[in-house]
């Protein structure tokens, strides 16, 4: 017989140590006015003018997306560049969010980090707007940050967010 079915399957990833967190207020924003808001912001929207996903799009707090983000978090044994990268962590992270949580407000978003890179962009109140990185591999993942948060001495290493998708 092949090797190749003699090999072993990969792991299941590990569960999240706590139990999900449930109860978050939710609020809502029309899509035309979260499409206004980030490009006030010089946030490029990824889709199409007059495509809308979603008449109504649906977020929480701050203090709530601190407890979910951790879900929203990725073996970092996934990646496997230009297959399952960045923006794969990212859309998962965002369809996650809407199929776990109700919560269409976790969007892709595409920017720098050192490189071209996408991440998570969560909608915390009225143009309100926080970043998470969804790899494991970081050692900030499954935390809310501002860009700025993360700068480094040169301020070189900091997030830069470009555009963004549902």
């Amino acid at each position: 017989m092949c090797n190749w079915f003699k090999k072993k399957k990969p792991e299941p990833p590990p569960e999240p140590p706590i139990e999900k967190p449930t109860g978050h207020p939710r609020f809502q924003i029309y899509w035309t006015q979260l499409k206004k808001d980030l490009a006030e912001l010089g946030i490029e929207c990824r889709l199409k003018t007059k495509f809308a996903p979603d008449a109504k799009v649906f977020y929480t707090d701050e203090e709530s997306w601190a407890k979910i983000v951790p879900y929203l978090v990725y073996p970092a044994e996934y990646y496997v560049s230009q297959a399952c990268d960045c923006d794969e962590y990212a859309k998962k992270a965002s369809a996650d969010a809407s199929f776990e949580f109700q919560l269409n407000g976790c969007l892709q978003a595409w920017g720098r980090h050192n490189i071209a890179h996408a991440f998570g962009l969560v909608m915390t109140g009225p143009k309100s707007f926080k970043l998470f990185e969804p790899n494991a591999g970081f050692p900030w993942a499954g935390q809310l940050f501002d860009p700025e948060e993360l700068l480094a001495p040169d301020e070189e290493n900091g997030y830069t967010v470009e555009s963004w998708n549902l």
